[in-house]
């Protein structure tokens, strides 16, 4: 039987930087410090080796990753859409580096504010 982790959570370096750049978002929210440091010293960025080794030290087999928070959400429309693609994107590229059959992905819309799909096209 495989063990797998759902929601298991990640961010890009563009999405991260998205956040720093929105206005309100103070330098040490929490929630963006978890983001670029978390558990480990690359932070929810990694999707290499060390996410690869903390799975196997607990003994999960496959990771299914989705954006951490605050995602999105607190985006301006103009900054969050163009950025629903950058996760499957990033992802499809990590995975071909690391073990495809090791990390899945989970998709990020931004519903509210636009019609634009997770593939950029209405």
């Amino acid at each position: 039987m495989k063990i797998i982790g759902l929601e298991e959570h990640l961010v890009t370096d563009r999405i991260a930087d998205a956040w720093q750049a929105a206005a309100g978002t103070a330098p040490d929210d929490p929630a963006l410090q978890f983001a670029l440091r978390g558990p480990s010293p690359s932070g929810l960025l990694d999707l290499g080796d060390e996410r690869l080794k903390a799975m196997d030290e607990v003994g999960m087999d496959v990771q299914v990753l989705s954006l951490t928070t605050p995602g999105l959400q607190r985006l301006t429309p103009a900054a969050a859409v163009p950025l629903q693609t950058e996760l499957p994107r990033t992802g499809r590229s990590h995975r071909r580096r690391a073990r495809a059959d090791r990390l899945g992905q989970l998709g990020a819309l931004v519903r509210e504010h636009s019609p634009v799909t997770a593939h950029g096209t209405p």
